[in-house]
């Protein structure tokens, strides 16, 4: 059911069904200023630390994960005919910054360094990246790093099928510095390309160093809230937001734009309403 009017987000955020959330997650050891991290193997009140993703060779669903799984953030899904949005989101944390609110919509995890083979993710084509699009439409690729791989400048490529149901490449050029544990960085999509309906392999164009362990996380961004003063933070409303959907099954997450190497304690909290 459409929020056609005011009315109908005020009756929708006073309704029973409205779901209030508050997550804490402890600081973390990050890259330094203008680096992402991942707050998803982040320990915290709420919501548990999760596992690291299963390996690239695992056949398995649990490749996407949902709202169901370990360390995402609690969402029930909106009864038939309805339909959640994100109405308000606050973050507050010791260090400068800004969290990002997110749907992961698949990741793994098991890709290596020290090889220059490339490495085929096993059936991905059985668990294509259709939460709210059947063709992947809006959804990113991140690097997510769960072990250093060493210190040599290479390009790293991601081949994947594309909205277009085409196949394409997206990069990283990996610098002469080992990534921190927990480090996100976002893949360079081709021009044009508007998201990923799958993931098929990783190759690295040299190899040396730690073997290490890293991973690609596929997500859709929903929202972000800038952390300009420490231990204040910000509030958004729904209009602030852009009242955006959240799909059923989402599995939410947060990552955080560092401004120091450590990320600070963050809280966030959350209201989503049904309609």
């Amino acid at each position: 059911m459409a929020y056609a009017t005011l009315d109908d987000f005020i009756s929708a955020l006073c309704a029973s069904t409205a779901q209030y959330n508050r997550a804490t997650k402890i600081s973390q050891t990050a890259e330094g200023g203008g680096f992402f991290h991942s707050l998803w193997l982040a320990t915290g009140n709420y919501p548990s630390a999760a596992t690291t993703p299963l390996a690239f060779t695992a056949d398995t669903t649990l490749l996407r994960p949902t709202n169901l799984v370990l360390g995402a953030i609690q969402f029930t899904n909106p009864a038939g005919g309805t339909e959640a949005r994100l109405a308000f989101m606050a973050a507050s944390g010791a260090t400068v910054g800004r969290v990002f609110l997110y749907d992961r919509v698949w990741h793994c995890s098991g890709f290596l360094g020290d090889t220059g083979s490339t490495q085929t993710i096993t059936n991905a084509s059985s668990w294509p990246v259709n939460r709210g699009a059947a063709d992947g439409l809006g959804v990113e690729a991140w690097l997510e790093f769960y072990g250093a791989i060493g210190t040599t400048a290479r390009t790293i490529t991601l081949s994947f099928r594309d909205t277009a149901d085409s196949t394409v490449s997206a990069t990283y050029s990996h610098p002469t510095d080992t990534e921190t544990v927990g480090q996100m960085v976002q893949m360079t999509l081709p021009s044009g390309c508007t998201g990923i309906r799958y993931p098929i392999s990783i190759t690295l164009s040299g190899v040396s160093g730690a073997a290490g362990n890293f991973g690609v996380t596929l997500m859709r961004r929903i929202a972000s809230i800038p952390i300009q003063l420490a231990s204040v933070g910000d509030s958004f409303d729904f209009a602030k937001l852009g009242f955006p959907k959240i799909e059923s099954n989402a599995c939410l997450a947060l990552m955080v734009l560092c401004s120091a190497t450590n990320t600070g304690v963050i809280m966030v909290d959350t209201t989503i309403c049904e309609k």
